[in-house]
Formats: C-alpha cells, structure tokens, sequence
C-alpha cells in the first residue's frame, strides 16, 4: 500500500512578554544618543505596532516544548507515540548536544531526534524531511519543532552610525515556539514541494557563530532591500512550482507566507499570486518570528476556524539572498533613509493607484531618466502587477509603437511632460482626470516626483545596478 504524508496539526507558544514600538526605538535612542531617529519609523518601515518578548530564564528548548506539548495535548497523541523529533530554529540552547535532544528530554520523547537549520526555511524544510521519511515508510509521526529568542539578538549601541539600516530589522524580530506534527496517511495530503536557493546572496543576513570567530561575538546584520531585490523570478518560478504541483493560487483555502514585514508580506502575495484575504496576517502585533512564523499562521487559522480538515493550504517561506542596491547608498544619510523610506512605503503598499498604473510610471520615468538602477528593479517586479514583457519593452520605446489602451496610453503621456516640463498640458489633465479621480492624480505625480528624485540621486551616486532602460 503507497504511505502518504499529511500535516496534522500546528501550534505555537506565545510569551507573555511584548515590547512596543516605541518601547524599541526609546531603548535605540538610548543607547546612540548620536543617531537621529524619527519617532514611529519602525512602523514606517516595517508596519510593526509590538513583538513578542520570551522570558529572560527562556531558552528556545523551553519555547519549543511548551509549543509541542500544547500541539501533543491538543491533539491527542502521546509523546511516547512520537517516531522522530526534528528541531529547525535559527537559534539552539547549545552548538553541542542537538537541541532536539533538550526538547525531547522536555516533552518525553524517547524517540530518534536531529537538528535541522536553514535561516527563516527550517519549519518548512522540516517538513519535506519529514515527508519523505513518512512516504519512505521509515516513520510514520514526525514532529517538527522549532523556537526563536531573536529579541536578544537585536542591535543596541552601534560603533558606526552608518549600520543603521542593518540593524533596525534586528529590533522588529520576536519570540516564539512553534510545532507542527506530520503523519502518515491512506490518501496524500502533502501534494508536493519546491526548493530554490541563490547561494550567492548568502551575505544578505548574517549572524556570525562566535566558536567560528575566535569567541568574538558577531552581530545580527540584516540588508532587508538586499532580501527583497535578490528574488529574482522569484513570481516564474512560484507560478512553475504550483504548475508542476497541480495547485492554482485561488484554489488555496488558506495561503500562509513568510512575514518578516507588512510590506513584504504583501510582496510575497504578489509573488505567489494570491490575495491578501487568502492570509492571516501576523507581522504586526508579534514582529518578525522568523521560522515560527508558517506555524503561527496555520495556528491562528486552526484556532479561529479559518483553516478545517481537508483545507487546501499554500506554505510559501523565504530567507536570505542580496545583492548591490540603494540601501547601502542611503545608509550614508540615515535620517534622510527614514523620511524617504516611509514616502516609498506609502506610494508603493498603502495608495490608491492600481499597481499597474503606478508601474506604468515608474517605467516610463526610469526610462526617460536613464535610470537603469530604477528600471532594473521594476521591470523584475512588472509581471507581478499585470504587466507582460512586450508592455514592459514597449514602455521604454516611442509610446507610438505599441497599441496602448486609453487609460495606459494618457498616463505614459503624463510622465514624458512632467520629465520634460515640470507641468501637465490642460489636455493631458483632461484625460488624467477621465481615468483617474482626483487624489489618484494628485498619488501620480508624487510617484513620478518621488521617482525622479530616487532615479537622479541614484545615478549621479553611481548606485551598481544589473539592468539597463
């Protein structure tokens, strides 16, 4: 009889403990009294209103098996029925014994236990170990655990005032344990996996290993531009998996993706195709739980009956890439980062334009700027907003040689006049305002102005790209 593997339940322990926002930045401000930093530039840049904080007696062990007994009680199985105990978090108690082996100890798992580590992927990477021990018949109950104490990890005082952005993300991280339980099954209930990775882009986030380093002890840095800009194709490759897979994006009952921000969040969804009712959000009033963060979602989903027995669920997780972008640029200037950063988050995940429209602008300004950096960046992006690739090349072409639709057509126009004349002929308005109503118009020529600015400072810096418009 062919075994097949299905998760069979998820849950989480939440400390007690929270830390606001503005809790973060006071202690920030505190530590580097040199550096300027906005008040509410945390919820600017990442949406975060507080974290999750873990006990200062907590070790991720103890996270891990309080989330594992609540999952054990919660669903009726013994821990001694338990065939193989996995531990993914980016965190561990020790280097040497397995922290599995601590969680085990906890729980009373007497079975075999290993660790597994792969950044912000662990859970999920657990889980594909786990079903293909389940389908090859050598376990037929996995469970998965995982925890983070990252709060410890954040950034305090720093030696130079240009690590700024590398180490806000740090204190937007929270604390959590996770676990979910995989078993064996007559029917599939784990229809498939896919696995990507660009090596190269490994420097993006690190957190050095103090053994490795002489016992120096390294700081969490994370470039968050450099995670986002890294995923190339990431959108193709999402949409061939699924494909392959033989799952459409809005057949998904409920889609569960890594939120390490709001604004990533809603990127991810652009990636995955799938629409922000499909998920629970989490990001905003725990932070970034980083491995934790799958099982939250499915959790919340259990807990709330979002999520019933023979739901189809997406799981989309993604960790570490980098490369050359304008964060590091703007690191030379943080305050400036901060007010121009929470203008981009506006105009790019909280306005009103179509994101069509809005990528219309951005293309069409790029090109008339040469602002390869720019059009680098969003023709990458383009597909995801509606896009396809001969509107994409024909935006940086004579407007005369692509057949554009009224509405596209009026708003290309509008950005060649602003570029060439700072002002809109009473024509072009005219039109504008068909299409557009009035503070959609007014949005418009903030994203051309605002992207003129990023695409000139960015040229005249000489900011490596690996596109040309």
């Amino acid at each position: 009889m062919t075994v097949h593997s299905a998760i069979a339940h998820a849950a989480v322990h939440v400390p007690a403990g929270r830390q606001t926002v503005a809790e973060a930045e006071d202690r920030f401000r505190a530590d580097n009294p040199d550096i300027a930093m906005s008040r509410g530039v945390l919820h600017h840049m990442y949406g975060l209103r507080e974290r999750t904080v873990a006990a200062h007696e907590d070790q991720p062990s103890d996270l891990a098996a309080r989330a594992a007994r609540t999952l054990l009680d919660q669903h009726g199985t013994d821990p001694l029925d338990v065939d193989l105990l996995v531990y993914t978090g980016i965190l561990a108690d020790m280097e040497e014994p397995a922290t599995a082996h601590v969680v085990a100890d906890k729980l009373g798992v007497r079975a075999r236990v290993f660790d597994l580590k792969n950044a912000c992927n662990g859970v999920l990477n657990g889980i594909e170990v786990a079903d293909a021990f389940v389908r090859a018949g050598q376990y037929r109950r996995v469970l998965v655990v995982s925890a983070e104490v990252s709060t410890r990890e954040s950034r305090r005082a720093l030696e130079d005032p240009k690590d700024v952005l590398t180490a806000l993300p740090s204190l937007s991280t929270g604390d959590m344990g996770s676990a979910v339980l995989v078993e064996a099954r007559d029917r599939p209930g784990i229809l498939g996996s896919r696995f990507f990775a660009n090596s190269w882009g490994w420097e993006a986030a690190t957190l050095p290993n103090p053994y490795a380093n002489h016992r120096t002890l390294g700081h969490l840095r994370i470039d968050s531009a450099k995670l986002v800009a890294s995923f190339d194709g990431m959108a193709d490759r999402l949409e061939r998996a699924m494909v392959e897979i033989g799952v459409k994006p809005g057949d998904l009952d409920l889609a569960c993706v890594h939120q390490p921000s709001v604004a990533f969040t809603r990127l991810a969804c652009e990636w995955a195709g799938v629409t922000a009712d499909q998920v629970v959000p989490t990001f905003a009033d725990h932070g970034n739980v980083a491995t934790n963060t799958i099982p939250l979602q499915l959790a919340l989903a259990l807990e709330t009956g979002r999520l019933r027995r023979g739901d189809l669920v997406g799981l989309f997780g993604f960790a570490r890439d980098g490369r050359e972008n304008l964060f590091g640029t703007l690191a030379h200037h943080p305050p400036l980062a901060y007010a121009w950063l929470g203008l981009v988050r506006l105009l790019t995940h909280e306005g009103l334009l179509p994101a069509r429209t809005r990528e219309l602008a951005v293309l069409r300004t790029s090109h008339r700027l040469g602002s390869a950096y720019v059009w680098a960046r969003h023709a990458e992006h383009a597909r995801t907003t509606g896009l396809d690739a001969a509107e994409t090349a024909a935006v940086g072409a004579p407007l005369a040689g692509h057949p554009w639709s009224p509405a596209d057509r009026v708003v290309l126009e509008a950005v060649d006049e602003l570029v060439a004349d700072a002002d809109l002929s009473d024509d072009v308005w005219d039109r504008l305002s068909a299409v557009l109503d009035e503070p959609r118009v007014v949005e418009l020529l903030m994203v051309v102005g605002q992207c003129t600015t990023a695409g000139m400072t960015l040229r005249a810096l000489r900011t490596p790209t690996g596109g040309t418009p």
